[in-house]
This record gives C-alpha cells, structure tokens and sequence, in this order.
C-alpha cells in the first residue's frame, strides 16, 4: 500500500488496477468492521448475560461489584404494571 500506483501512457498498469481494487476491498471490509463492531459486542454481552441467567423483561444484571457475593444470581426487579 504504501508503493505509488504506476502509470504508461496515462493509463495505469493492470498490476495497479489490481492493487487499487484490493486495496478499495480492504478499506470496505474495515469499514464494515468498525461500523458493525458495537452490534456485535452487544450481541455478545446480551447472549452472555442470557446464559447467567437474565430473563428477558424481568431480570436486570447488575455487576458483580454491585452484589455483595459474587456468587449471587441476578437481582429480580418488579416490573410496573400498565
């Protein structure tokens, strides 16, 4: 990447059109990456937070540093009705 792109005639080489076009792929790919890397950390802490044993609507988790053993299982919350 960081050789310059070559040019005969005014037109670029079919070395650094192919270059240009992986290096196009290569910043799309990373760009997805960061862009989708929030959704995917999410995804993961709410699927682990499933398998401690939160319920959906019923069960919040707080953090260990907030219970006083950290063996406690997850701290029911009332729901309010209506």
């Amino acid at each position: 990447m960081c050789e310059s792109y070559r040019y005969v005639g005014g037109y670029p080489t079919e070395e650094t059109v192919r270059r240009a076009y992986d290096e196009a792929d290569l910043n799309r790919a990373i760009s997805a990456y960061r862009f989708f890397y929030p959704t995917v950390s999410l995804e993961a802490t709410w699927r682990g937070n499933l398998s401690g044993g939160v319920v959906p609507n019923r069960v919040y988790p707080f953090s260990r540093a907030l219970r006083s053993s950290s063996c406690s299982p997850p701290i029911p919350i009332p729901r309010i009705p209506g």
